[in-house]
């Protein structure tokens, strides 16, 4: 045990001598000196090989036509998000196949329905009356 304690004393006093000496600070850099390390990280960023591009994907998918299957329901004509239960495809409403009035005929812009509130300035009442309005 003795010699244990004598070994760790040993090695404390060794350990102890051997601080490195620090080296004097060096002096600050001057104007030149910064310009021309910029200069030097400047080249080696330009002069760094450009990945190649990326490859062009595919385009966007196609209009579907009328009559084609439905992308939706993918012909199916119903819909599910949990898998159990089904509910009636909105857009083509349980057929499976793309609706004209889905697509919209070219050259016509599909409509909606929107509502303008009129009212009737002698009575004061006010009804909704409805317009169709092209879907910008």
């Amino acid at each position: 045990m003795r010699s244990i304690h004598v070994l760790v004393s040993v090695a404390v006093l060794i350990l102890a001598g051997c601080v490195e000496e620090k080296a004097p600070p060096a002096p600050p850099l001057t104007a030149q000196e910064r310009a021309e390390i910029g200069v030097r990280m400047a080249m080696a960023v330009v002069d760094q090989p450009r990945p190649p591009a990326p490859e062009p994907g595919p385009g966007p998918a196609p209009r579907p036509e009328p009559g084609d299957v439905c992308p939706e329901c993918e012909g199916r004509g119903k819909v599910s998000r949990d898998g159990s239960v089904f509910t009636v495809c909105l857009p083509c409403k349980g057929t499976g196949r793309v609706q004209a009035e889905q697509v919209g005929s070219k050259g016509a812009p599909k409509m909606r329905t929107v509502y303008r509130k009129v009212c009737d300035p002698k009575t004061g009442t006010c009804t909704l009356v409805p317009e169709q309005e092209p879907i910008p």
